[in-house]
């Protein structure tokens, strides 16, 4: 009976929001259609006790204040528990206008630093415990490999 009550408890514990600490070597892989795909690494920070699985990103991306498109990632990434690590993410970007998008792109492998905004969810989850969290996110951005 107290395993049971124990193992109740653990599984019901808070699981607090993961935080993206930093963004580092994007590498481009190659477009398809109107989809950039790139890989990239992430830094982040899991304060919980319990293993994360990421599911799927989806955020509205705005580069240097210009809207790019969409970025997705429906890909399962495992974070380890109470960790803060690097993660190569694969990433796709679709570009609502082809020609000004990877115009806006090719300009960005000229710049030392991209300020980059994120809004949108990510769903996440831990055992049965399932979240969307909102996303709405300024970060600044240093070297962009091709």
């Amino acid at each position: 009976m107290a395993l049971a009550i124990i193992f109740i408890a653990a599984s019901c514990s808070k699981v607090n929001d993961i935080e993206i600490r930093n963004v580092n070597n994007l590498k481009f892989k190659g477009i398809q259609e109107n989809m950039v795909n790139f890989d990239a690494d992430l830094q982040i920070f899991n304060p919980s006790h319990r293993n994360i699985k990421v599911k799927e990103i989806d955020v509205r991306l705005i580069v240097n204040d210009v809207y790019v498109g969409r970025l997705m990632c429906e890909n399962e990434i495992h974070i380890p528990s109470d960790a803060e690590t690097f993660i190569t993410v694969p990433f796709r970007l679709r570009i609502t206008n082809l020609l000004s998008g990877i115009s806006t792109l090719n300009s960005l492998s000229q710049q030392k630093d991209v300020k980059v905004h994120a809004e949108g969810f990510v769903k996440a989850g831990a055992g049965l415990l399932q979240k969307k969290i909102k996303v709405d996110k300024t970060t600044l951005i240093g070297t962009l490999n091709n």
